[in-house]
């Protein structure tokens, strides 16, 4: 049985971006313990980060070649990040982005990698004005 190109970007991104929230949210559950986040954070966090994840099984069992997949891991995601970055106290964040730059760009799809990569220097050079000018970052 050959694979088809989609199937194998969709298990590629599929298994990155599952890795991706899990380390994450090991993170946040450090964080928690050491009390520098509040478990109503990690709820968030989890619901957030696994959502995505699991809604990306969810088409995978019905269809290895749906499209579906491609948009949840980079909208889902999108969504995690932009969620962790403004609740989270530790400015590193910013890390965990660029793996998953790197994963969509699996699907060639150049438009909507510059739909992505736009969306993320948005928001880090926001992130770094607000936090220039509360003292914060």
């Amino acid at each position: 049985m050959k694979v088809s190109e989609l199937e194998s970007n969709n298990r590629a991104a599929m298994t990155a971006h599952a890795i991706e929230i899990v380390v994450m949210l090991i993170f946040c559950l450090l964080q928690v313990m050491s009390q520098k986040r509040s478990v109503a954070l990690l709820v968030f966090d989890v619901i957030f980060g696994a959502g995505p994840v699991a809604a990306e099984i969810f088409f995978w069992k019905k269809d290895h070649e749906t499209k579906m997949i491609k948009h949840l891991v980079a909208i889902g995601f999108a969504i995690y990040y932009s969620y962790t970055l403004f609740t989270c106290n530790n400015n590193l964040v910013f890390a965990f982005v660029i793996p998953m730059i790197l994963v969509v760009s699996v699907y060639n799809d150049v438009r909507y990698s510059i739909m992505i990569n736009t969306g993320t220097v948005i928001e880090s050079l926001l992130i770094g004005i607000i936090g220039a000018n509360t003292g914060l970052f």
